[in-house]
């Protein structure tokens, strides 16, 4: 009796693990990343806008929003703005992002009367809405957008479509220039993540 060939099960897994061994020990994530960097532009702006990323806690700062809120004092103490807004609701944590990364940067030396805070987002595209109804009544047009670099180019996106002049300034690369297996399959996820929300943001005519 003739046998069968390989099946589609089969066959997909072959491709499957093809598609691991790419992702885990070659830089097929590094080159994929590399496509969502936007360039930096550290130049004067009106404001400098500090997404949220994340508490662990009611009033602790993840590590990526921490990252993020230091970055956004930096550009602040170097001179290229006179105002930081920091965007960032509640997301279930009982208090609101904003206010814990403004409260974080009056500690570390910033002004209260340089700080705006935005508390009522719950995501990127929210985000950009709610700083344009806060910022730009008070003539803020052209901003410094601090996020993360795997973020930046959905986040821009959204800003400019909110009527604002973006200057990224990306936050640290560190992880798309993954070097080892592990570090390469936190990429890929973080990838897919990304991947899945900027096909959600284009269906809804965000992007």
């Amino acid at each position: 009796m003739k046998q069968s060939g390989p099946g589609f099960g089969q066959a997909a897994g072959f491709v499957l693990v093809v598609l691991f061994f790419s992702m885990v020990f070659m830089p097929l994530p590094n080159m994929l990343a590399r496509r969502l960097v936007v360039p930096s532009r550290m130049e004067t702006a009106e404001a400098v806008v500090v997404l949220g990323g994340g508490l662990t806690d009611s009033r602790t700062l993840s590590l990526v929003s921490l990252g993020r809120t230091i970055q956004g004092i930096r550009l602040y103490r170097q001179g290229l703005a006179p105002t930081i807004i920091f965007a960032g609701g509640e997301a279930g944590q009982g208090a609101a992002e904003g206010a814990v990364m403004a409260s974080l940067a009056v500690e570390l030396g910033v002004p209260d009367s340089a700080i705006w805070i935005e508390t009522e987002s719950n995501d990127t595209w929210t985000e950009a809405l709610e700083v344009a109804r806060l910022a730009q009544p008070r003539g803020v047009r052209r901003i410094l957008l601090v996020t993360d670099a795997l973020h930046m180019k959905r986040a821009s996106s959204a800003f400019e479509r909110a009527g604002f002049q973006v200057l990224a300034v990306p936050g640290e690369t560190g992880l798309i220039n993954a070097q080892d297996p592990g570090a390469r399959l936190i990429l890929m996820r973080q990838l897919g993540m990304e991947a899945f929300a900027r096909l959600y943001y284009r269906v809804r005519g965000r992007l």
